[in-house]
């Protein structure tokens, strides 16, 4: 069959010849293969250079190639349309094209196409190698195929005739985008999810209708040049807001957050940090951590070592509240506008969840964020791939578990600043995650700064990947000094520290009590009365709401006032209490009412 005959790779809805709804074959494999290359071009040029030494020589044919699958009976048989202007009714039910999934499942019949490829453009490389390099393109559509895929791969049906169409396309591609290397490229794990990941979102940006149509163009048209999608590719990025960050030079500390003087703590953050790495920042509350994270991340930003942020934190309260401090920095360091997003599963139901955050001079109130952005960004699946971004730990935690288009995550925070606060709180899970997250953004070029109140020697060892054969500087293994920053460079071979003088903490009384629940009443509002501000945290939200009811019957008049926050409140007013009441128990002790107490369940104690 000639290679030029239409095989549809989108459906539109439409009214057909008869005037019936129906869905009709649209774009062709050629032309939609053709403008996701162009859209791999295009992003790998917004990346900075050390995250595409990450991708294989040919990793835009590769992504264009994505969907060669479709070139397949299985596929094509899925538009009954199509089928009827072809006159391949009776064939298809005749040669069972319509056999179930995995036959019609045109990612893994891509995997097997290119597997077959590879094996005769590569027949040095091993088979192992072949197949995990065919199943990281195969993939885009997020589930992996299984270890025992190819070895019961089903039939192709009638493969002869989309054989000429798909080395029809293969040439093209090749000839568009560059051929693939004369020697198999050996990839390690992180280098190929790196590649599924740009192949995927490639893809969803090649088949986002605002930006390429689905329709197949009149059949006198002219056939879609690669300049054209070049330009559309162009401009698809544009809109989304996918450009490199540019920040202001020379910023000093002090003007980053508007205080009088850093402390030492944030300046030899600052300085030690001047390539990728892992650096470990461990300090008691209210030593300025969370300064010296983004004071780092802007000095390796100036330097091009970096190209965006990722701030993960246990719990949504510290995100919303973290998120907003961001934005204010950013504000302060960017040269150009850039868009921040606020990642977590309840971020929806925020109105400044995604924002195109304004630099300094500009109006910080006045939102011009695009609807194309605010869109596209919308999906939980896509909110890492946004150049700044403040969540919880678990939407970077989904990057390194078997979850669906994990490795699009992975793609997102390659090359990012990833800062991972409040370590110690983590359980025994979640910590190994954690380990596991560290060491594959190590391999993705990311610097990992850990903020922690405190960490043992084992578990140091742990999140920075040395044996128990590697010594560890005295101080950071006995603690010396406290604070204390650790430092592990980019190749894991120099581990340096710094002490750090330490801080003038506040003394604080510890006093351990059984108290039953009516004593605990009284205790909290005897001490209000005295004009103190008392946290009460209970097991449940039952346990809160009781001793809410106790507490305001007990009190006198509407004194003490009694502020309650648990997972039961809608988002907005949630929102509200929180902002209300951190502002008011916040720095500032003029704002801070004359007793007060505070309740809510141990699940949100991390305030």
């Amino acid at each position: 069959m000639d290679c030029t005959v239409h095989f549809w790779a989108k459906t539109y809805r439409a009214k057909d010849k008869h005037g019936v709804e129906a869905d009709l074959p649209g774009i062709s494999v050629r032309d939609h293969c053709l403008n996701v290359g162009c859209v791999a071009e295009a992003l790998i040029k917004a990346l900075p250079p050390n995250i595409c030494d990450l991708l294989p020589p040919g990793a835009v044919t590769l992504a264009a190639l994505h969907d060669v699958g479709k070139l397949s009976a299985g596929f094509q048989q899925k538009c009954p349309t199509w089928l009827k202007e072809r006159g391949w009714e009776v064939r298809c039910k005749k040669e069972n094209w319509c056999l179930p999934e995995p036959a019609t499942d045109h990612g893994k019949r891509t995997a097997c196409i290119l597997r077959d490829w590879f094996r005769q453009c590569w027949p040095e490389a091993n088979a192992d190698s072949l197949e995990k390099l065919a199943h990281a393109v195969g993939a885009h559509h997020g589930s992996l195929f299984g270890t025992k895929f190819f070895t019961k791969a089903p039939v192709d049906r009638a493969a002869e005739l989309f054989a000429v169409a798909r080395e029809a396309l293969y040439h093209e591609m090749s000839d568009c985008f560059g051929g693939l290397p004369d020697r198999f490229p050996y990839l390690t794990d992180v280098q190929l999810w790196h590649l599924a990941g740009l192949v995927s979102v490639a893809d969803w940006i090649g088949s986002d209708e605002r930006f390429f149509s689905p329709k197949r163009p009149p059949a006198n048209a002219p056939q879609q040049s690669l300049a054209d999608s070049q330009q559309q590719a162009k401009k698809a990025i544009e809109e989304i807001g996918w450009r490199p960050s540019t920040v202001r030079s020379r910023l000093k500390l002090e003007e980053m957050f508007g205080f009088d003087s850093p402390s030492n703590l944030q300046m030899q953050a600052i300085e030690l940090t001047t390539i990728p790495g892992i650096v470990l920042v461990e300090a008691a509350m209210g030593a300025g951590k969370t300064e010296a994270a983004l004071g780092l991340a802007q000095h390796l930003w100036e330097r091009g070592h970096a190209s965006g942020l990722y701030f993960a934190l246990p719990t949504q309260v510290t995100s919303n509240r973290i998120h907003v401090r961001v934005r204010k920095f950013l504000q302060r360091v960017l040269k150009e506008p850039a868009l921040l997003r606020l990642a977590h599963s309840n971020s929806w139901l925020m109105d400044m969840a995604i924002v195109i955050v304004p630099p300094s001079g500009q109006n910080p109130n006045e939102d011009n964020t695009p609807e194309t952005a605010r869109r596209w960004f919308s999906s939980a699946k896509r909110a890492l791939l946004a150049p700044f971004g403040v969540g919880t730990i678990d939407q970077a935690l989904l990057s390194v578990v078997a979850a669906r288009h994990f490795f699009v995550r992975q793609f997102a925070l390659a090359g990012k600043v990833v800062v991972l606060d409040e370590v110690h709180t983590y359980d025994l899970y979640t910590g190994a995650l954690v380990v596991k997250l560290v060491q594959a953004l190590r391999q993705l070029g990311a610097t990992v700064v850990i903020l922690s109140a405190t960490l043992t020697e084992s578990r140091k060892r742990q999140l920075l990947g040395t044996d128990e054969q590697t010594p560890l500087p005295d101080s950071v293994a006995l603690r010396k000094e406290y604070p204390l920053l650790t430092v592990l460079s980019k190749d894991g071979v120099a581990l340096e520290q710094l002490e750090s003088p330490p801080m003038e903490l506040p003394v604080v009384r510890v006093r351990c009590a059984s108290l039953s629940e009516s004593e605990a009443a009284a205790e909290c509002l005897r001490r209000a009365g005295r004009g103190e501000c008392v946290l009460w945290i209970r097991n449940t939200v039952a346990e809160v709401q009781a001793a809410m009811k106790r507490l305001r019957c007990d009190r006198c008049a509407d004194t003490p006032e009694v502020a309650v926050l648990h997972s039961r409140f809608p988002q907005f007013r949630r929102e509200r209490l929180e902002r209300f009441w951190l502002n008011r128990l916040g720095k500032n002790p003029r704002r801070r009412p004359s007793g007060a107490y505070w309740l809510q369940p141990r699940s949100s104690s991390k305030v």
